[in-house]
């Protein structure tokens, strides 16, 4: 894989994160009343970065795609792009301004219109990336560039403008964002001094500050790395190949940049993270649907299929656990939305069969990875084993560590408020942490034995002429059931690991209770999609489950064609008599 797959894939994951980020502000200063001078340059900043990491994405698609850019192709592709970029920093700039202003003249800053100040900020923008559009179509040439983005856009001379012309710009917000923070001190030392009135805004803007600040700080030091790179490749006169892909990799801290905002405001603000608990509530449901409708699939076809395989029939046990802590997973989600206040003692009991059958989930998905180590090494003796005891043996891990963590949480609980009603919350810190290690545990050995599966598969590949053929004829058969299991495994690990880190960073860093249960929260994502991914593996890897599918779709058609004809053949004749 070359560095600019690599590059593009960072886009994709960083660009996901930022995306998602984005979209939860604009939705929460969307249903914000009355909207905030500073709440509306942050939503303008959000729909600048949303349409940054899109244009990212076409980038990134063309450097994996390996489609050849020309620089009069590429700038009038990402025109709009170029534009947007130097909208974000001249609002970026106008919001560092805008705190300064509000602590330094707060009753002024309070009587000023919303729609007047917001065009005013929006101005900068508008002159300077409407100047760089122009300068740059006058001065474009027709050349190869090995990406399409703003610096190899731009072209030699007028790309190095534009970066100086953003680095004076960033150090202009440096300047408002310390003169900002110096009026805040001066300005609390003088609070005594202040007029009631005059002191509620003053407090009201020093918590708006709290989360600008940041925001600013990791937007100054991201982008500043970006131009650094950008200018050593004009200062220090590299190759054009090197120069490429140094301007190339700047997009990086740049796509950082951009999806940062959401994030420092979950952290800063309660405002915000109210409001994004909304926006989970519908992604729980949106992505819950959609796994309810593959596992029920899965289901169906394995209760179809004859004669059923150990690794089939495990298949649907992890498609059953999946499927109820979906429906589970809803359940929290409606009591998201509807603000219903929940205590733990009443969350456990009410999704004790949903806690069971999580660990039920995790033990089964490494029983799997054991069927498929067992298959590939001693196909032959795998064949011997008894249907049923095979499946009661895989079993039994789960049900003995489900029932354990129902009884040992029994004995632990409190009856304290909670905010939503998730496994976390729901078991308590001390019991929730020692569930996450144990997750960790299991989750490890399953990638072990995913590894020794893979290795061993390799190995018997190069030994397979030296194999019997009615052995030879086994292998080859678990060897494609493997293919499968393998991608599920890998994408089961890879979400449950963001879950299990997200529960962690909450009790290692202490980050407070209120936090910490916002975090544990939002952690509940990645397991959804974890819970939802088997049928899509399925259908993109198995012929054998994609021609089952298909024949539910037909089924499905016909009955409903059938039902019609029921109907259309049942009604009566309606005479008219003149």
């Amino acid at each position: 894989m070359s560095s600019f797959q690599v590059t593009s894939l960072l886009i994709y994951i960083i660009g996901a994160f930022g995306a998602f980020g984005n979209i939860n502000i604009l939705i929460a200063i969307w249903r914000m009343k009355p909207r905030l001078k500073s709440s509306v340059l942050v939503g303008l900043l959000a729909s600048g970065d949303l349409f940054c990491i899109v244009s990212e994405w076409q980038n990134a698609t063309r450097m994996i795609t390996g489609v050849q850019s020309y620089r009069f192709e590429c700038f009038w592709a990402i025109s709009p792009y170029l534009f947007m970029i130097k909208m974000q920093t001249t609002i970026m700039c106008a919001m560092a301004f805008d705190r300064l202003f509000a602590f330094t003249f707060p009753l002024k800053y309070a009587k000023i219109r919303v729609t007047n100040y917001v065009i005013a900020c929006c101005i900068p923008g508008i002159v300077s990336g409407t100047f760089f559009i122009a300068y740059g179509a006058s001065n474009l040439t027709h050349k190869p560039i090995p990406a399409c983005n703003p610096p190899l856009a731009y072209g030699d001379h007028v790309g190095s403008v534009w970066n100086i012309w953003s680095v004076a710009i960033n150090i202009l917000t440096f300047v408002f964002s310390v003169t900002a923070l110096i009026a805040m001190i001066l300005k609390g030392r003088k609070i005594r001094n202040v007029t009631g009135y005059e002191m509620k805004v003053f407090q009201n803007q020093k918590r708006l500050s709290k989360s600008c600040a940041v925001m600013l700080v990791v937007f100054l030091s991201t982008i500043c790395v970006t131009h650094v790179m950008i200018q050593s490749t004009r200062m220090f006169q590299f190759s054009e190949e090197v120069a490429a892909s140094i301007e190339t990799n700047a997009v990086l801290p740049a796509m950082i940049s951009y999806s940062q905002p959401y994030y420092v405001y979950f952290w800063c603000s309660k405002l915000y993270r109210m409001r994004a608990f909304e926006l989970t509530a519908i992604l729980i449901y949106v992505i819950g649907a959609i796994g309810a409708f593959g596992n029920a699939n899965i289901l169906v076809a394995i209760w179809r299929i004859k004669p059923r395989s150990k690794s089939g029939v495990l298949v649907g046990i992890l498609a059953l656990a999946d499927l109820i802590s979906i429906t589970f997973e809803w359940q929290n989600a409606t009591r998201m939305i509807t603000g219903v206040q929940v205590h733990r003692i009443q969350c456990f009991w009410m999704i004790s069969p949903y806690l069971f059958m999580i660990k039920m989930q995790t033990t089964i998905m490494c029983a799997m990875v054991f069927d498929r180590l067992l298959a590939l090494t001693v196909p032959l003796r795998y064949t011997k084993f008894r249907f049923h005891r095979y499946i009661v043996f895989c079993c039994i891990p789960g049900l003995i560590s489900g029932t354990f963590f129902i009884t040992y949480a029994a004995f632990n609980l409190e009856n304290e408020p909670i905010v939503a009603c998730n496994p976390p919350l729901a078991y308590g810190p001390a019991v929730a942490n020692i569930w996450n290690i144990w997750s960790v545990t299991i989750n490890i050995f399953t990638l072990i034995l995913s590894v020794a599966a893979i290795l061993a598969m390799l190995v018997r590949s190069h030994r397979i002429k030296s194999i019997s053929g009615y052995e030879q004829k086994l292998f080859q058969n678990q060897r494609k059931l493997s293919k499968s299991c393998a991608v599920m495994t890998a994408v089961f690990l890879s979400t449950a690991c963001v879950t299990t880190l997200m529960i962690k960073l909450s009790s290692v860093f202490d980050l407070g209770g209120e936090m910490a249960a916002d975090i544990e929260t939002y952690a509940v994502l990645p397991a959804v999609i974890c819970d939802s991914q088997p049928f899509y593996v399925y259908m993109w890897c198995s012929q054998l489950y994609r021609d089952a599918f298909r024949e539910h779709i037909s089924m499905v058609v016909s009955c409903k064609l059938k039902v019609k004809g029921r109907v259309a053949n049942s009604r009566p004749s309606v005479i008219t008599v003149h």
